[in-house]
């Protein structure tokens, strides 16, 4: 039920397929319990039996405001989907800031490494040039 709620809200092309098939979903787990809870109740097993009751009445709910249930689900998985969208756009953001920092940390590495080399460059030019004197 829970897949095809998903998918109603999702296609709402297919929505009145998707209603048909919680409905049905719903009929059938309804006759199950009620078979289910005779057999437990003939058991004597009454807080079994109570369970399915409610069971069976939340399943008469949902066959009952299907169409509800799906136009909740549909403001739900859209609200969630943006968030989603928003959070991947966020960490994409946080993912180029990062790279950028980066990028930007190894270019004053590399400047500094040839700054350090042509300083060093001009020692070594001033000895030379004491040397040869």
């Amino acid at each position: 039920m829970d897949k095809a709620i998903f998918e109603a809200a999702q296609n709402p092309g297919e929505r009145e397929r998707y209603i048909k098939v919680i409905q049905n979903l719903g009929s059938k787990a309804i006759q199950a319990m009620e078979q289910e809870k005779e057999k437990v109740e003939k058991e004597g097993l009454t807080d079994r039996g109570a369970s399915l009751g409610r069971g069976i009445e939340h399943r008469k709910f949902m066959s009952e405001r299907t169409e509800d249930i799906i136009n909740v689900a549909s403001k739900f998985y859209n609200e969630k989907i943006l968030e989603l969208g928003e959070n991947v756009r966020r960490e994409a953001r946080r993912k180029e800031r990062r790279k950028a920092e980066s990028d930007e940390l190894r270019t004053g590495e590399l400047e500094k490494a040839g700054r350090e080399a042509r300083k060093k460059g001009r020692r070594e030019m001033g000895r030379e040039e004491k040397k040869g004197s």
